[in-house]
């Protein structure tokens, strides 16, 4: 945003950080590639390039694909959604070929073998999902992206009462069921107190912010008319409208061969069960 009515460096302080979220890239299961290598072997075939989804523009899934982008120098066109949900499904689909995804969204999704997943943007291997190898032991060297969370107060609360938040942040993310839970729920402990969330956030800023200016990410312009679809939002003019049609072309394709497949099921009945079919 351009503006805001707030300014969250000088207005809020930390209080400890809380948990991360590791980026995924995930592909669609009609995507000829397994890894890193095959994926990047078939992207650079492809004439037009590869169409990749995200949660939104400015989302940390459109961050972290920004970058891959740019570190990857392949040809990319990025397709922001209203929201990681609708994004999966498209993918699922075959309608976007790759999204870039959170950990706790995608797990039940690889774990269903919905997508298959090309690598996580994270400097060891996800606990729960150990098989998917880093983006970075696949030859992109310190690749990383995470979506986080922490605890702020405003500025200019007393410091007693911050101390006393900090401490009992830290001896939550300590407990061994805290722990366990946030590992069923595919998101990582991140404890950190108040002085290492402020110079964790300082590097993340600087990071992401030379992306969001490099790209050109911007929040409070007036969407385009492509941007009014029901479920695809495009801002920044990163996404041409034809591919908003070729996806809606596709979805209503898809849903005429399911009709066609119910009417050829109903065909093969015995006449008796064809009107209780209808």
């Amino acid at each position: 945003f351009s503006k805001l009515s707030y300014n969250a460096e000088k207005d809020f302080q930390p209080v400890g950080l809380l948990v991360r979220f590791p980026m995924f890239l995930v592909v669609s299961n009609s995507v000829p590639a397994k890894n890193l290598k095959e994926f990047m072997a078939w992207a650079k075939g492809m004439p037009d390039g590869v169409n990749w989804a995200s949660a939104g523009p400015g989302s940390p899934h459109h961050l972290v694909g920004e970058l891959f982008r740019e570190q990857s120098g392949l040809k990319l066109t990025h397709v922001p959604y209203r929201g990681a949900a609708p994004a999966i499904q498209d993918v699922i689909g075959g309608q976007v070929s790759a999204m870039w995804i959170d950990s706790a969204t995608v797990y039940p999704f690889l774990a269903g073998n919905k997508v298959r997943a090309i690598g996580v943007a994270s400097p060891q291997r996800v606990a729960t999902m150990p098989d998917v190898p880093t983006i970075s032991e696949q030859g992109l060297q310190g690749f990383e992206g995470f979506a986080w969370q922490g605890l702020v107060v405003p500025t200019g609360a007393p410091a007693d009462v911050v101390a006393s938040f900090s401490k009992a942040l830290q001896t939550a993310l300590a407990d061994t069921r805290t722990k366990a839970r946030l590992q069923a729920l595919g998101v990582e402990p991140m404890p950190g107190t108040a002085a290492q969330m402020g110079s964790f956030a300082r590097t993340e800023r600087e990071k992401w912010g030379r992306v969001i200016t490099k790209v050109g990410v911007k929040l409070d312009q007036p969407p385009s008319a492509a941007a009014r679809q029901p479920s695809l939002a495009v801002q920044g003019g990163c996404e041409p409208q034809q591919l908003h049609r070729h996806i809606a072309q596709h979805r209503q394709q898809q849903a005429q061969r399911g009709q066609a497949d119910q009417q050829r099921r109903a065909q093969r009945l015995h006449p008796s069960a064809q009107g209780l079919h209808r």
